[in-house]
């Protein structure tokens, strides 16, 4: 290697935490080297990326940091694993897939398959080709992970096609999300989509307690970032970071419980309203609603009970109500809020019936919806805004 001296060459180590147990389960490999003065180490990530090497020197590189790794194996817990990183780009270039360099190199030494982590980098690649590579390595035992999820080449159908063991999302993705930017739905999507296909979800790059939280809400119970420990050349003791976890579990929960009681409280002031409205709808005009201070009513409408709009939308906005006559006869029952709605309603004969929470489609701010019976044959329709939206709804109706 001409660019670098392969005697700083590091194989860094990073952490990657299970929340739930308290306990490192595993180790990123990263390329990193010594800096000037041996006093740290410096990331080389960024020449796997841009062509800043020719391809052979970048290969060299990269399985040597793969065999410091590999060399280190027995100091690992025997249920804590390595994870190494693959290009896909260099899975096209093999030629056989009976076995490939890095298998025969994980053969020599020996290693137990369980500790091994493969984890294909999310770059451009033949889905085929990376489909038999695949399927190699299960054969072998080892456990797949598709890295950095969501950037680049991306697709849904290659989790289908490929099915890993482990997902781990896109560190910008993640941290965009983690605080209210626009992939925020994403993100919530890829962890949804982990949980029907089965896989482990870790979230990276997680440097701060807000980052945390929000993996946990994502379902992520692995994480690694800053927040723990850099890629460094240390092993730890599998509970390491037990103190960490405890007092960050602690604070998340604590969080939680604060702001369900909050919620709760909120939900109190809606079916206070609700029944208002409700009342209202069967003597007057909808439209003369006396609406109390600090409303959080979006819309509502009436349906009959195959779906039917009865009446126009009235809108809510900066208190006061409109109607909107156009949507007047549209069938609402393909939604799938409107008939679990309406079957919840039917089947338990409860009061007010509330969906999950979705994003409308008119003013892209979170809502739920909740229905409540009029009579025999109509159904009130409300839909509420979340109180974490109602600063947003301000900026939208002052623009």
């Amino acid at each position: 290697m001409t660019m670098i001296d392969p005697k700083s060459l590091v194989a860094g180590l990073q952490p990657i935490v299970d929340i739930a147990r308290g306990t490192i389960v595993g180790y990123e490999v990263l390329a990193r080297r010594w800096n000037a003065d041996e006093t740290g180490l410096d990331s080389l990530g960024h020449l796997f990326y841009g062509g800043q090497i020719p391809s052979r020197e970048l290969l060299e590189l990269d399985r040597l940091i793969r065999r410091r790794a590999i060399m280190r194996i027995d100091e690992v817990p025997g249920d804590t694993f390595i994870s190494l990183n693959i290009s896909p780009d260099w899975i096209n270039q093999l030629t056989a897939w009976t076995t490939t360099p890095l298998l025969q190199m994980l053969d020599r030494a020996g290693v137990d398959p369980q500790q091994i982590v493969l984890e294909i980098t999310e770059q451009p690649g033949t889905l085929g080709t990376m489909k038999q590579v695949v399927r190699r390595y299960r054969e072998e035992g080892y456990r797949v992970a598709i890295d950095d999820f969501g950037a680049g080449s991306s697709h849904m159908h290659r989790i289908m096609e490929l099915e890993p063991d482990i997902l781990k999302l896109d560190m910008k993705l993640f941290k965009n999300a983690a605080n209210q930017g626009q992939h925020y739905d994403l993100v919530h999507g890829v962890s949804r989509l982990a949980e029907k296909t089965g896989c482990q979800l870790v979230c990276e790059g997680v440097e701060t307690t807000q980052e945390f939280n929000f993996g946990l809400e994502l379902g992520a119970a692995w994480m690694q970032g800053f927040l723990f420990s850099p890629a460094g050349i240390d092993i730890h003791p599998t509970n390491h970071f037990r103190g960490t976890i405890d007092t960050l579990r602690n604070r998340f929960l604590t969080q939680k419980l604060d702001e369900h009681q909050k919620y709760h409280q909120v939900e109190q002031q809606v079916q206070a309203e609700l029944r208002s409205l409700r009342e209202y709808c069967l003597t007057s005009d909808p439209v003369s609603f006396p609406l109390p201070e600090e409303s959080l009513l979006l819309r509502f409408y009436i349906c009959d009970a195959r779906g039917t709009q009865l009446s126009p939308n009235f809108d809510v906005q900066s208190g006061v109500i409109t109607a909107d006559p156009e949507p007047e006869g549209v069938n609402w029952c393909w939604r799938p809020h409107f008939y679990k709605l309406l079957a919840t309603r039917r089947t338990q004969d409860l009061e007010f019936v509330a969906s999950g929470q979705y994003r409308d489609m008119q003013t892209r701010l979170s809502c739920r919806s909740y229905a409540t019976a009029l009579d025999g044959d109509r159904y009130l329709l409300v839909d509420v805004l979340q109180p974490d939206d109602s600063a947003q709804r301000l900026r939208t109706v002052s623009n």
